[in-house]
């Protein structure tokens, strides 16, 4: 994630009144920890090679949450190659 990314999280945080010091260190510790490295990203056609499904059924998994897409552009989604490589060796049922 973005430093400006983070800074506007955590000036939204501070700014709300509703959320404890404990929620705030959490939420920042979540969002400071998303950030996948490039090199383990690839694109929805190895994902498919990997899966061996279908781009509908790549988008199904990405539906019911069996999978994270994570887009970088309007047309550009990239997935995690970990995850994705759980999901073929473990299949969908005990993720």
């Amino acid at each position: 994630m973005k430093p400006e990314t983070l800074r506007l999280i955590t000036l939204a945080l501070d700014g709300d009144c509703t959320v404890s010091a404990a929620d705030r260190a959490r939420i920042l510790s979540d969002c400071a920890g998303t950030a996948i490295p490039k090199k383990d990203m690839i694109s929805g056609r190895q994902a498919m090679e990997i899966l061996c499904v279908s781009r509908p059924t790549l988008l199904r998994y990405v539906k019911s949450g069996l999978l994270t897409q994570v887009r970088i552009s309007c047309r550009k989604i990239r997935y995690d190659r970990h995850e994705v490589l759980h999901l073929a060796e473990h299949g969908a049922n005990s993720a």
